[in-house]
């Protein structure tokens, strides 16, 4: 049975040794979005099992505890190349795919200003589960559609390995930008193959659409979305 120390749960989260100070039931119960790249309640990347948001942002493949925390929760059952969870996306193992379909025609010129059918961008966001912090961006810059000689965008990894941490659940929100000239669409949006809009309207004229988990659901990750990859599988269809 794989044994983890203190050392090496705090060492997986931040790539140091702990402090002398440091606690680890407070490194288990705070999360990622309390430390540095949050409120700054502590000065390190904590676990998230508990917290002031009662586990809901907590790291991947761990379960909510407020007390009686033990290294054992921790433990990977693995003995090479660390037995301690993963606390990092990786671009392997794990990944927050984004994909785009734009199957709008080709551009109508004539007469002017003419329809483009183009989508100017797609903007990924993943955030805490109050939406005050974020941990993961993407923009995709223009989509070409179909009739322009493009239609697929991605899939591309809007995580930065080593650097995004695994919260377990996406809070998420896409942005999709118009052209003044766009004359407006229809999208779908799934999530680990769970949809969460059909049949939504894109706007035209400049406008943007804003599609997030406030208007539809949130996403637990998944253990195996494509194969052997964990993580989160975005689908965009435009058309």
């Amino acid at each position: 049975m794989a044994t983890v120390s203190f050392g090496d749960i705090y060492s997986k989260a931040n790539g140091s040794t702990p402090g002398s100070a440091t606690s680890f039931a407070t490194m288990s119960s705070l999360s990622y979005f309390e430390g540095p790249n949050g409120n700054n309640t502590i000065s390190y990347n904590a676990w998230g099992r508990n917290g002031n948001t009662s586990a809901g942002n907590r790291i991947y493949n761990l379960t909510p505890a407020s007390s009686d925390f033990k290294f054992g929760a921790f433990s990977s059952g693995s003995i090479s190349p660390t037995n301690v969870k993963d606390y990092f996306y990786d671009s392997t193992e794990y990944k927050c795919n984004l994909t785009v379909y734009n199957n709008l025609p080709a551009d109508v010129p004539f007469p002017p200003p003419g329809v483009e059918y183009n989508v100017q961008d797609v903007n990924l966001t993943l955030r805490d589960s109050t939406s005050t912090y974020s941990y993961i961006t993407l923009g995709s810059g223009v989509v070409l559609s179909l009739g322009n000689g493009g239609g697929t965008y991605g899939p591309l990894d809007a995580a930065t390995p080593n650097v995004s941490p695994l919260i377990f659940r996406a809070y998420w929100e896409i942005v999709i930008a118009s052209s003044p000239n766009f004359p407006g669409a229809t999208a779908d949006l799934s999530i680990n193959g769970s949809a969460k809009y059909t049949g939504t309207t894109v706007n035209g004229g400049g406008v943007t659409t804003t599609l997030n988990s406030a208007g539809s659901s949130t996403q637990d990750m998944a253990t195996g979305y494509g194969g052997n990859t964990a993580g989160f599988d975005f689908v965009l269809t435009i058309y």
